[in-house]
């Protein structure tokens, strides 16, 4: 607790983060298909239903972003020939 008191926003990362900074994008594809689905819908009438669309698209297009690079990093850079 006394590390948070010395944290510095926007300056500094938040410690003892770890292996938990992963999960920081649920809130914020919820809080973006939020906002973006109240300034871009005209009925709300399917708002919930659009919010969760949207942001189930970000979630599974963010895991396969990761799985794309991590096959490019992991599998064909040790393939490059070095000079």
């Amino acid at each position: 607790m006394t590390n948070m008191l010395a944290w510095i926003p926007f300056i500094e990362p938040v410690p003892n983060i770890g292996s938990w900074w992963p999960l920081l994008l649920l809130p914020l594809s919820i809080g973006l298909s939020l906002v973006y689905r109240a300034i871009r819908t005209k009925d709300l009438a399917n708002y919930a239903r659009d919010v969760t669309i949207m942001t189930m698209q970000i979630i599974l297009a963010m895991a396969g972003l990761g799985i794309v690079f991590a096959i490019v990093v992991q599998w064909l850079v040790p393939l490059l020939p070095v000079t």
